[in-house]
Order: structure tokens, then C-alpha cells, then sequence
């Protein structure tokens, strides 16, 4: 590499090792199948914790702005493509958090899958998709991550459809189709992007900087759609909450704690792609992810991304969060409200962009909301999967009472819960600060420029706000449901059965909880040393912004006041509908913030209605088609055909006439000819018997006078022949 190069690579094994190790178990895990359950389940954890091990050795070395390379040699193209890993802090940062997860979800596992089929199945797909999500964090250029993001697609919809029932086939399905889409749509913005940058690498070349025109917006769309699908967010959200529900609770908590943050990742590549510049401060940057400053020539452009990217972010929010609050399904809420985070994640995305150079504290919130999401979700759908293990319901409404039997459960969803809200001293407090801080700096970049974003922006901090205020009010709801509310005389039964979760289950729950607190409590520590480092590799920032990231007050007054204020609203809120339904409840049976929307409200039921008007427009065009293709030919057939007669008919009429010209004409040239031949002859005739007696009359008195000269040339020309014969014979 050269040396002036800003981020250095090093070459290493150890990407390669973190994807094979999980590849090996996969292996192993088929040929031992169900014969050795304990030594396959054992072979699992054993995996996954290496994984994790060399994954956290990667991401020391290369926090210190260093990448690891590791060149596979199994695909080049020219200058412009080989298959390599390469991993930055950016895609270390995010293989933590899914090696993290997937050894939690892996000791869950052990115990939780005694009830499922298929076992041996679950387990290699599990190692399976982790190799791939792994692969998409450690490659440098996007037909790579295609590839793996591909692998990791269509892995997964085996977990989906893990209990093969018929809503699981018809959840798989949905998310297989909207696993195609988001894969051709990634392919054909990859595909532009090559065309406008010269190159498929996450770093463009010097020559490839953003011009807005239409081919790099139909880029940007295209890859930011097919990232978008698979993070989630809203409109394209719809596979998200049908696949969590029917997928067995661990992979449950993969889907949503990871996969959907591969998503994110995307995202974060794509911004930093798109709006990177060569120049910093008029000095080429070799290798490096450089934000452009929004003072520049393309600041209307990258504001109005920007500006955009929030919006997004604030629809999928809210939408999430409404859906999470009206749902009666545990898993389902917990789908929306998976939504709702990506949402918050999507949105630090947007004010990264909005700031341009001083965007630093909206990439931060955001990468540290991905890692705390990552933990609580995780911890959610685990301890909701145990609730379900026991149970057999995931009805919350018919659930209840089980504080006193899974104190250690309660105990540990508590804990995830207030950490999605963003309680003080647990991971979220950090997150939503951050994010917060970012929109009011995006407030104050609008008005101090006086900017038409600026009213919009203030609209958008309320919005925020009111999200916090209903993620309060669904967690209270689902924990007071689930934990603490007396379930009703007929939904008793299966308390009697029900007995805190085994040592495995509980294990898997508890790393997360237990990481929960540590980030909650020492989240400077975190800042400093995890997310600060993967901010700056994205070069660019202003030096005053990152020195405010590095100086930020975690547990200031304002931080807890803007957590606080939320968390009251939202549990007055909930106090209160809990109050007005049990007034209604004396006259029928009523639970306060369930609703059932009707069909027509839900995305999908409009995308079906655009898909069948599609189809039935589709069948129309090709309905008229056949008519005016019959009509047409038909047409052109008589046409054809009138246009033959007329040319025979014509045809005939001009042969005859033809002809009988003709005719005629030779027969006056034979007449013609014979007149002219018979004159000639009569000319002739008379004329010879003129000359004849012209000839005798003149020459023969001559022939008389010279007739003796004559006789003696005769005899002189007789004796030279016969002298010339007998020189010849002789």
C-alpha cells in the first residue's frame, strides 16, 4: 500500500478464520446430526465462542484506525474487483455485536430447541448464517458483501420457516420475496454505482466523486432500497413482523438483534460512498471515508438527503411504535417494535448526513444505538421465547402472574425493557442522548442558516419525543401483561406447570442483561473506546465536533430530564388506560391499547391492491393487445388481399393490352417489313437488268479492242502457276 495511505491494511488470517470456524461447525453439526445431541449442542457453543473470541481480537487490532486484508485470490477482475476480506473498525464494530449475539442465542438454544423438530437443521442454518452475516462485515467492496448478503438471505428463510406450519410457510414466503427484491435491487444499484464510480470498492475513486445527476440518484435509491428492506424500514417493513412470530424465539433474536442491523451497516456504506470527497483541506485521501462538508457545492444536495433520511426515520418510528402498542402478540409487538429502533438508528443515519462535517455526534448516537438494540432486543425475544417455552401462549392479554413463579425472567426482561426506554445507569440512556443532542445540532444548523428545514427539523424533535413517550407506554404495557397482571380464572392452569427457566436458557438471558448494566453504567468508557474509534475512520469530521463527542457529559441533568419526562408521560398514559378499562370491564371484557386495525390500513394490503391493479392492467394491455393485433391483422389481411386482386385485375387488363399492342405492332412491322421487301425487290429486279444491258452495251466494245492483250496476260498468269506447282512439288 502506498504510504501515504490514511488507513493502513495488514495482512491477516483472521477473518478468514472467524468465517470458517462457523463453517466447520455447520459441517460437523450435519454429519453428527441427532445421533449426539449434547456433542452437537456442545460443538455449537464451542463455535460461536470462538467466533467471538477472534472477532474481539480483530476488533483490537484494527480500533487503532489500522484494517485487517486477507486476499482469498477466488475472483479478479481486472484492476477493479477481487474477492478479499478486509475488515475496518466499522465492520469489526458490527461482527462484535453479531458474534455477541449469536453466542447468547446459541446457548438459548441448547435448551429451548428439546421441543422443536428438526434440530440438527436449526443449528448448521445457525452457523451457516453467521459465517455469511460475519462475511458481509469483513469485505471491502459491494459485489463481495452481495455474495454474502445473498448466503445470508436465503439461509435464514429456513429458520423462518423452521416449524413448517402454514403461517410459518407463508411468513418464509413473504420474506423470500422481499429477500429477491432487496437482493436485485442491491445488484442493480451496484451495478450504477460501478457505472458513475469506476469501481464496486465502499471507497471511490479520486475520479468518482458524487455529480447529482440521474444515474447516481437511481444508485443511491436503489442501494439504499435494498439495504433498507432488510433493516426493516417502513414502507418495506412488511416481512419483519410476520417472520419474527413463527421463527423459533433464538433466531428470533438474531433476526432482530442482527440481521436487520446488517441493514444499517448498508446504509452507513452506501452515505459514505455516495457523498465521500478526495480532497480534505486540498490534500488527496487515499483509502479513507470522507464526509462532505455541507458548506460546499453539493450541500442542497446532501441537506436534502438528509433531510429525508429523517423523515424516513421519524415515519418508521412512529409507525412501529403505534403497531407495537395495538399488538396482542408478544413476539409480533416485539417485531414492531424492532421497527420503531431501526427507526431511531435510521434517524442518527439522517442527521449524519444533514451535518455533513459536523455530523459526527448523529453517527455516533446511531452506532451506539445499533450495539445497545443489539443487547435489549436480544434479551427481549430470548426472555419472551422462555415465557413462551413454559407457557405455550403468546398472547399477553392471556398470560399473567409469572413474576412469582420466573422472578429471575421478570428480573432480566425488566432490565431489557428499561434499557429500550433509556433509563440512567442501563445501555439506552447513552444512545438516545446522543441522538437527541444530534437533531437539536441539526435544529440549529437549519436556523442559524435559515434554512426551510429548520420548522420541519423542530417538527421532527417533537416527533421524537412522542416516540419515547409510546416505546414507554408498549414495554410497561407488555411487562404489566406478561409479569404482573392477574390472569383471568380460565388462563390459570398453566401456572401450576410453570417453573423458572433451566440453567442454559437462563445463561444466554443473562450475558445480555448483564452487558446491559455494564454499558448502562460505564457508557463513557464504551464512547471512548468503541464508538469514538469508529468515528473517526470516517474522515472529514470537524476536529470541534469529535473533541465534543470525546467531552460529552453522559449523566447530565438535561440527558435524564429528557428520559424522565417521557417515561412519566408514558406510564400516566398506560395508568390511565388501565383505570378506563377496568370501567370496562364491568360491562364486557376489554383490553385497554389493543386494537385490531382493519385490513386496509396495513402496507401490505395496499401493496397487494398495486400488485393485483398491476397484474389486472397488465392482462388489460395485453387484452386490447389481441384485440387490435386480431383487428390489425385482419386489416392487413383484406388489405392484402384487395391490393391482390386489384394488382391481378390490373395485371390481367395490362397483358391484354399488352399483348394486343404487341400484336398489333408486328403485324404493321410485318407489313411494314414485306412492303419494304417487295419495292426492294421490284428496285432490284428492274435495276439489274438496267445495269446488265449499261455493261454489255459499254464494255464489250473495250473486251473487243484490247482482246489481244488480253489473251497474252492470260497466258502469262497459266505458265507462272504451273512454274510455282513445280518449284512446290520438286
Amino acid at each position: 500500500m502506498p504510504a501515504e495511505d490514511v488507513i493502513k491494511t495488514t495482512y491477516s488470517v483472521l477473518p478468514l478464520i472467524a468465517i470458517i470456524i462457523p463453517l466447520t461447525a455447520a459441517a460437523i453439526i450435519m454429519i453428527v446430526g441427532d445421533r449426539l445431541e449434547r456433542f452437537r449442542n456442545l460443538i455449537s457453543i464451542l463455535a460461536a465462542a470462538l467466533t467471538f473470541g477472534v472477532v474481539l481480537t480483530i476488533l483490537v487490532k484494527v480500533l487503532g484506525g489500522n484494517a485487517l486484508h486477507f486476499n482469498l485470490r477466488l475472483i479478479e477482475v481486472g484492476g477493479k474487483f477481487s474477492f478479499s476480506l478486509v475488515v475496518d473498525s466499522l465492520g469489526a464494530f458490527f461482527a462484535l455485536i453479531a458474534s455477541i449475539l449469536w453466542l447468547a442465542a446459541i446457548i438459548h438454544s441448547s435448551t429451548y430447541m428439546f421441543h422443536e423438530h428438526k434440530r440438527t437443521r436449526f443449528f448448521s442454518i445457525m452457523m451457516i448464517v453467521e459465517a455469511a452475516t460475519l462475511g458481509i462485515f469483513m469485505v471491502h467492496d459491494y459485489f463481495s458483501l452481495f455474495v454474502f448478503f445473498e448466503l445470508m438471505g436465503l439461509a435464514t428463510y429456513f429458520l423462518v420457516i423452521h416449524s413448517e406450519t402454514e403461517i410459518a410457510s407463508s411468513a418464509a414466503n413473504k420474506y423470500l420475496y422481499m429477500t429477491v427484491i432487496s437482493g436485485l435491487s442491491l445488484l442493480m444499484g451496484i451495478f450504477l454505482y460501478l457505472n458513475y464510480s469506476g469501481t464496486v470498492c465502499f471507497i471511490p475513486s479520486d475520479e468518482g466523486t458524487l455529480v447529482a445527476n440521474f444515474f447516481t440518484m437511481a444508485a443511491l435509491f436503489c442501494t439504499m432500497l435494498g439495504f433498507g428492506i432488510k433493516a426493516g424500514i417502513v414502507p418495506v417493513h412488511i416481512w419483519l413482523p410476520d417472520a419474527h412470530p413463527v421463527a423459533p424465539s433464538p433466531a428470533s433474536a438474531i433476526l432482530s438483534g442482527v440481521l436487520i442491523k446488517v441493514g444499517a451497516y448498508g446504509i452507513l456504506r452506501v452515505i459514505t460512498s455516495f457523498f465521500y470527497i478526495p480532497f480534505v483541506n486540498g490534500t488527496v485521501v487515499h483509502n479513507s471515508l470522507v464526509i462532505i462538508d455541507v458548506g460546499g457545492s453539493l450541500s442542497q444536495n446532501v441537506q436534502s438527503v438528509g433531510f429525508i433520511l429523517i423523515w424516513l426515520a421519524i415515519a418508521t418510528m412512529f409507525i412501529g411504535m403505534v403497531l407495537a402498542i395495538i399488538e396482542s402478540d408478544i413476539k409480533r409487538a416485539l417485531a414492531y417494535s424492532s421497527v420503531s429502533q431501526m427507526g431511531f438508528i435510521l434517524f442518527g443515519i439522517g442527521c449524519l448526513v444533514y451535518l455533513g462535517n459536523e455530523g459526527a455526534i448523529g453517527l455516533s448516537g446511531s452506532l451506539f444505538h445499533v450495539f445497545n438494540h443489539a443487547f435489549y432486543k436480544a434479551c427481549l425475544f430470548l426472555a419472551a421465547g422462555t415465557v413462551i417455552y413454559y407457557t405455550h401462549e403468546s398472547n399477553m392479554y392471556k398470560l399473567g402472574g409469572l413474576w412469582r413463579k420466573m422472578p429471575f425472567t421478570t428480573l432480566l426482561w425488566c432490565v431489557a425493557a428499561l434499557g429500550m426506554v433509556g433509563m440512567p445507569f442501563l445501555n439506552g440512556f447513552i444512545s438516545k442522548s446522543l441522538l437527541h443532542h444530534a437533531i437539536a445540532e441539526a435544529q440549529h444548523l437549519a436556523t442559524q442558516e435559515m434554512l426551510f428545514h429548520a420548522g420541519w427539523l423542530q417538527i421532527a424533535g417533537i416527533f421524537y419525543t412522542i416516540v419515547s413517550v409510546g416505546t414507554v407506554l408498549y414495554l410497561v404495557k407488555m411487562t404489566y401483561y406478561i409479569f404482573f397482571h392477574a390472569p383471568s380464572l380460565e388462563n390459570t392452569g398453566y401456572l401450576e406447570k410453570i417453573k423458572e427457566t433451566p440453567t442454559w436458557m437462563t445463561t444466554g438471558v443473562g450475558m445480555l442483561a448483564l452487558g446491559i448494566l455494564i454499558i448502562g453504567l460505564i457508557p463513557g468508557f464504551f464512547l471512548q473506546n468503541l464508538v469514538i474509534p469508529v468515528v473517526e475512520i470516517f474522515r472529514g469530521f470537524d476536529p470541534h465536533t469529535i473533541e465534543q463527542l470525546s467531552n460529552f457529559t453522559v449523566f447530565s441533568w438535561t440527558n435524564i430530564r429528557e428520559i424522565l419526562l417521557p417515561f412519566a408521560l408514558g406510564v400516566a398514559i398506560f395508568i390511565l388506560g388501565i383505570v378506563w378499562g377496568s370501567i370496562r370491564n364491568r360491562v364486557k371484557e376489554y383490553y385497554p391499547f389493543y386494537l385490531k386495525l382493519p385490513s386496509w390500513i396495513s402496507f401490505e394490503y395496499w401493496y397487494l391492491k398495486v400488485i393485483h391493479g398491476i397484474v389486472l392492467i397488465y392482462f388489460m394491455i395485453l387484452k386490447i393487445y389481441e384485440r387490435i393485433k386480431l383487428v390489425t391483422v385482419t386489416v392487413l389481411r383484406r388489405s392484402i388481399l384487395t391490393i391482390y386482386l386489384i394488382i391481378q385485375t390490373v395485371y390481367k387488363g395490362m397483358k391484354l393490352a399488352i399483348v394486343s399492342i404487341i400484336r398489333r405492332n408486328i403485324i404493321a412491322l410485318f407489313l411494314i417489313i414485306r412492303n419494304i421487301y417487295t419495292e426492294t425487290k421490284l428496285a432490284l429486279k428492274k435495276n439489274f437488268v438496267i445495269f446488265t444491258y449499261l455493261v454489255v452495251r459499254r464494255l464489250l466494245p473495250l473486251i473487243l479492242e484490247h482482246s489481244g492483250d488480253i489473251a497474252l496476260g492470260a497466258l502469262a498468269i497459266v505458265i507462272s502457276l504451273i512454274i510455282l506447282l513445280t518449284v512446290t512439288l520438286f
